[in-house]
């Protein structure tokens, strides 16, 4: 509407897009700008393939349980997934969990012959919590890419986080989920229709 508008001339004070389009003139803005979504991409009555979550261990574990067995009952839920699904562990934080973040992630193959490594920066105000959901993100596109070039046959996914309120997102996500659980949700959907598999996180 800024861009289209042409001016009028008025007797009162100049209109907003008049002010709008001097600023923009005089700014320089960048012609490349990304647009922020204001209306969500999830229609409230379309039905979409989400990812199945699940926010604890096989057995359950309290505050008091030690290191070790609580390692063990995470080996225990881990291997409780078929050797031939494709797992992925993925990790985000952040310096003072607030900025400079970053993400990793690491996906193993049913062959376990080949493990692909992602990392990458997240921004310098990026929270541990933003962190966890790109790395997500980046761990599904990178999947998604392998399956369309032929180079990984589709089969279940399972996505390993350390990060319950992202899980917990992604589980209870709606039609106006936040645009980084909006993003994985739409992917899933994407890789889930397309290939006929599971995806689990």
């Amino acid at each position: 509407m800024v861009e289209n508008w042409k001016p009028s001339e008025r007797i009162k004070k100049p209109s907003f897009l008049k002010v709008a389009t001097q600023l923009a003139e005089g700014n320089h803005f960048p012609e490349e700008r990304e647009t922020t979504r204001t209306i969500p991409t999830l229609a409230p009555n379309r039905a979409l393939n989400k990812p199945k979550t699940q926010t604890s261990l096989l057995e359950k574990a309290g505050k008091s349980t030690s290191p070790p067995i609580l390692k063990l009952l995470a080996l225990e839920t881990i291997d409780s997934y078929p050797d031939t699904n494709i797992k992925a562990f993925t990790d985000g934080s952040a310096v003072r969990a607030t900025r400079n973040g970053g993400y990793g992630s690491v996906i193993i193959l049913p062959s376990k012959e080949q493990q692909t490594l992602l990392s990458g920066p997240c921004g310098a105000y990026c929270s541990n919590y933003d962190a966890e959901i790109i790395a997500i993100q980046k761990t599904l596109d990178a999947l998604q890419q392998q399956f369309e070039r032929g180079s990984t046959t589709p089969t279940d996914i399972v996505l390993f986080s350390d990060s319950l309120s992202a899980i917990q997102a992604i589980e209870n996500s709606q039609g106006n989920a936040a645009e980084g659980i909006e993003d994985i949700i739409l992917t899933c959907n994407r890789i889930i229709s397309l290939h006929r598999i599971n995806i689990t996180i």
